[in-house]
């Protein structure tokens, strides 16, 4: 006889309805991990509190201003700060023919100092982005 009962005879009639419903498998269930508290941060809408009015108008617009010239300040540092590398190579050639560990001044620099640079200015304009709304959201209460 082996494991699987494959020697045994099969059901009858009424024995197999009863081996349906033993061998039929659970339905499955859907696991969702809960939120964590704290996690979440307060977002407020400011839509409904803005008039469509030359006033709600403006002050939207005055936001969305600010934040793209916090946009575009922010990136004319990144281009200077990462453009003005190969300038720096240029005039300082001691600096570009120098070697750490065997490895070129040059290649540190772009290897290693730009990524920290750009993270650096992710950041910044995150967190003024984050600034300049929640100014914004402050004018509308007042």
């Amino acid at each position: 006889m082996s494991r699987h009962g494959a020697a045994e005879p099969a059901p009858s009639g009424r024995e197999r309805d009863e081996w349906k419903d033993v061998t039929r498998k659970p339905r499955r269930v859907k696991v969702v991990l809960a939120d964590r508290a704290g996690s979440r941060r307060l977002v407020r809408n400011a839509a409904p509190t803005i008039e469509p009015n030359s006033a709600g108008e403006t002050l939207v617009r005055e936001l969305v201003r600010s934040q793209l010239r916090m946009a575009l300040g922010l990136a004319a540092v990144a281009v200077v700060l990462l453009a003005g590398l190969p300038a720096f190579f240029q005039l300082m050639p001691e600096v570009a023919n120098g070697t750490v560990f065997g490895v070129r001044v040059p290649w540190l620099l772009l290897g290693f100092v730009a990524y920290p640079v750009l993270v650096g200015v992710g950041l910044l304009h995150n967190r003024l982005a984050e600034r300049n709304e929640r100014d914004f959201v402050d004018m509308l209460d007042r």
